[in-house]
């Protein structure tokens, strides 16, 4: 096979979950050099800071950014890493790659957009439910008929994040403050999916009157400024004074943290158990984080994370969590997304007993938890490692330009109309 000349569209130097994404994709293509000869054309990721930093990679990338720059040629196909009515037709083949929504539908034009590619590659099995089950509406051009289609009618395939492969950096100097014996952590924007309120709440009323047990939140509300930071705690504080006296500790940490630093957090000492309680997941990094590092986890029993939260291959599912059940119930409108999130759209309602009773039983038997973790810890670093994911990727991609549908195109490609 000739090498291929392959343009990524993605928001590569952003500090995003598509960011992270980007990059798995071009470290993909890039370990298979003798196959791709790879192009970079960044986008910008909402509001999210461009501040990437790596001591190499850095560099690489905007070596292939300055290398799409100065190319005037053609490619041979296109990955676009980014929501799907982004998509476009960049090269005679194109490739998505998306995280999609994080509830039970899509958007139609998202559907529409992934009809116009050659394959769409997603990152879990919750995410390929929702673009499979999704049921596309298309009005006839000259009269009132509509025709229904279900589902994306393009290929369709899961390929997760694998666990970074970073080094662990001691930030022991920003969690210095941090005094009590036992911590959750949580990882989250304050944003209405990820539920933040809830998980606050839940913690204060478990343990109001324990010392010893602490709660720290990592969090932003769009960036990782200064000016982000005033208005995170304007809308954090208020809503944990709300919450009354209490003994227990809550800390907040806000600002631009490298992969090594968070993985720093996760590791630390003073870190026991993971939390979230979240409406919904497309993948749920953080929660692979504290998988690969053997962290106890809560979470809701629903979206992307189940994938690698539990061990497959046995008669019953066996998940290696503390599972919260929640109730499947359409999306309130306030947390509604003009083009993202739309109405009639559903994701899971986490049990408030239940999580005040999931964060009880890890404090209460930890040793049990740990163990639980630890065995987790040996499936996911395995069957999620970087050499694994990276070839299940580059997989993925060889298989959207050498299938049928493609090998028609380029076929018609050299057809002479006169």
């Amino acid at each position: 096979m000739s090498q291929k000349k392959v343009l990524v569209i993605g928001p590569l130097l952003t500090r995003s979950g598509y960011g992270e994404h980007a990059r798995f994709v071009v470290d993909s293509l890039l370990s298979q050099p003798l196959k791709y000869d790879v192009y970079v054309h960044p986008l910008s990721w909402g509001l999210s800071s461009w501040s990437y930093e790596h001591p190499v990679k850095r560099q690489l990338y905007e070596f292939l950014i300055q290398k799409r720059e100065q190319y005037t040629g053609t490619y041979d196909l296109s990955v676009q890493v980014t929501i799907p009515n982004e998509f476009q037709e960049a090269a005679p083949i194109n490739i998505g790659v998306t995280a999609g929504v994080e509830t039970t539908q899509v958007p139609q034009d998202w559907l529409l957009r992934c009809n116009s590619m050659d394959k769409i590659i997603v990152t879990s099995e919750f995410t390929k439910k929702s673009f499979l089950e999704t049921v596309l509406e298309v009005k006839a051009a000259h009269n009132d008929a509509v025709k229904t289609f279900k589902g994306c009618q393009k290929p369709l395939e899961v390929v997760g994040y694998p666990i970074r492969d970073v080094e662990v950096q001691d930030i022991s100097g920003q969690l210095s403050s941090v005094t009590t014996k036992f911590n959750f952590v949580t990882v989250a924007q304050m944003a209405p999916r990820k539920n933040l309120e809830h998980t606050i709440s839940a913690f204060i009323e478990e343990f109001r009157d324990d010392p010893d047990v602490g709660l720290i939140i990592k969090c932003h509300a769009q960036n990782h400024s200064t000016i982000d930071k005033d208005m995170t705690e304007h809308m954090l504080y208020p809503r944990i004074r709300r919450e009354g006296d209490r003994k227990c500790k809550i800390y907040h940490i806000h600002g631009d943290m490298t992969d090594s630093e968070m993985q720093g957090l996760i590791q630390s000492p003073k870190v026991d158990c993971y939390l979230t309680t979240t409406f919904a997941e497309g993948f749920g990094l953080p929660l692979l984080d504290a998988a690969a590092a053997g962290v106890p986890i809560i979470a809701p029993r629903y979206s992307g994370y189940l994938d690698f939260l539990y061990i497959p291959g046995t008669k019953k599912r066996q998940y290696l969590f503390e599972a919260i059940r929640s109730e499947i119930k359409e999306v309130p409108e306030h947390a509604l997304m003009d083009g993202v999130i739309v109405p009639g759209a559903k994701w899971g309602f986490p049990d408030y007993a239940q999580t005040k009773k999931a964060l009880r039983n890890v404090y209460e038997n930890y040793r049990i938890k740990k163990r639980q973790a630890k065995k987790l810890q040996e499936y996911v670093v395995n069957e999620f490692s970087r050499e694994n994911q990276l070839k299940r990727m580059c997989e993925a991609i060889r298989t959207g330009f050498e299938n049928e549908t493609t090998d028609w195109k380029e076929k018609m490609n050299k057809v002479q109309v006169l």
